[in-house]
């Protein structure tokens, strides 16, 4: 803003200065005009949220930038003639990006728009002392209605016995949601990565260090349960994590125990690990029953956040 004060008084001081030679002249109405739009257009930014942004502001501004083309196609006239060919040609320029600026809404985020889409990961700068805490049931309440205790099982010919087996803690939400997200990873003291995935158009906080598994989420969700059917699949989950504390992986019995209780967690298992392990001993998934405890609020309000009101 002072910035574009002092631009608006340069432009007064040198239109009264040179007000005598025409080309000047030009040039100062024209930074005077440059300084009043690119004001009007950075405080519709700041109300954008708040009231959104006016028809009338959009009108102001793309009059102010048509009134600058016009000074600057006024002032290759005034230059026109063979000396100055390199004067036309820079004014023809400004004029063409001037336009383009203001040809969109939002011209000061058009780079960092195309960017942002080629960009899978986000690294933002979080400050925490502008995030909301959120409550421990909270959390609890919104993973019982987003998050998912996943465990993937795949070929590795190196691996001691053919396959990895890597547990992950997911929440996945849609890519306007990605605040909330972080929110949640600062809540885990900020372990794990947020992604997003423009074409999907989503995003992802997944944590799949044993590590992090071991001292923050599993901690967390005993402390503050699970209260939908989702107790049971971190039951599981839990189960294995254990298992691939204790290297049991590493072994082909090991293995063969953490994919019967993959089979039992979420969808089951998928097609191909079921004919790469036909021989599975088949373990029937624990039955969800719901306590009678009352609710904390807070759970109910993650609960609800998330989108499901219904206890499976």
């Amino acid at each position: 803003m002072i910035f574009l004060t002092i631009m608006f008084l340069i432009g007064i001081l040198g239109f009264i200065i040179n007000r005598k030679n025409i080309a000047l002249s030009v040039s100062s109405i024209e930074t005077m005009l440059l300084a009043v739009t690119f004001l009007v257009l950075i405080s519709s930014f700041g109300f954008d949220e708040a009231i959104g942004q006016t028809f009338g502001v959009h009108i102001i501004a793309i009059a102010g930038a048509m009134w600058v083309i016009r000074f600057r196609i006024l002032g290759c006239f005034f230059f026109a003639n063979p000396q100055n060919i390199l004067i036309i040609m820079f004014n023809l320029v400004i004029a063409t990006i001037t336009l383009f600026l203001f040809i969109y809404e939002e011209p000061f985020f058009v780079l960092s728009t195309l960017l942002d889409k080629t960009l899978l990961v986000e690294f933002p700068e979080i400050d925490s002392t502008t995030l909301m805490a959120l409550s421990p049931y909270f959390v609890t309440g919104f993973c019982d209605a987003e998050s998912c205790f996943n465990v993937s099982v795949s070929k590795r010919i190196k691996s001691t016995v053919g396959y990895v087996v890597q547990a992950r803690f997911v929440i996945e939400l849609q890519l306007s949601d990605i605040d909330l997200l972080f929110k949640i990873q600062s809540f885990f003291k900020g372990i794990g990565t947020v992604t997003k995935d423009p074409v999907k158009n989503v995003c992802r906080f997944s944590v799949v260090s044993i590590k992090d598994i071991n001292n923050l989420i599993i901690p967390h969700f005993t402390e503050y349960p699970l209260q939908s059917a989702k107790s049971v699949d971190f039951s599981i989950w839990a189960q294995i994590v254990k298992l691939l504390n204790d290297k049991k992986h590493l072994t082909l019995a090991g293995l063969q125990q953490i994919v019967s209780l993959k089979a039992t967690l979420n969808f089951g298992l998928s097609e191909n690990l079921k004919k790469e392990f036909p021989n599975l001993s088949v373990l029937e998934r624990p039955n969800y029953s719901p306590d009678n405890t009352i609710l904390n609020p807070d759970w109910i309000s993650g609960f609800v956040e998330g989108g499901l009101f219904l206890l499976l």
